[in-house]
């Protein structure tokens, strides 16, 4: 595995394996995939590195993460993902990643309920 970082186009190509790239698939802004004729990953184009890793506060969290933020327990988030009422993206058997965006809706619903009027029988109004 090569690094090549180009300043004069502030680019970090990695280069993963000495074979040539055939096709390229861009999977985020300014990070593209180059495959080998067999569909093979050689390589990853990231352009403006340093503004790539700083927005890495916009990616995906872990489970524990998202129990701190919603300030419940990791087997909390985890049956809510089960349930589909949190929605995540499973990695492998154990693992889930969720959006940031899911975190922020599930605490908009927590802040929109926390404001409701309650009725005498304790439901909401």
């Amino acid at each position: 595995m090569k690094f090549h970082y180009y300043p004069e186009t502030d680019s970090l190509y990695v280069h993963l394996v000495p074979r040539v790239s055939t096709d390229s698939r861009e999977v985020a802004p300014g990070v593209v995939l180059d495959f080998d004729s067999h569909g093979a990953l050689v390589g990853i184009d990231i352009d403006h590195p340093r503004g790539v890793i700083e927005q890495r506060d916009d990616g995906p969290l872990k489970v524990s993460e998202v129990a701190r933020l919603l300030n419940v327990t990791p087997r909390a988030v985890r049956a809510g993902l089960n349930r589909g009422t949190i929605r995540g993206r499973r990695i492998g058997n154990k693992l889930w990643r969720v959006p940031r965006s899911e975190v922020n809706r599930l605490l908009g619903e927590e802040l929109r309920q926390a404001g409701e009027p309650q009725n005498p029988g304790g439901e909401r109004a």
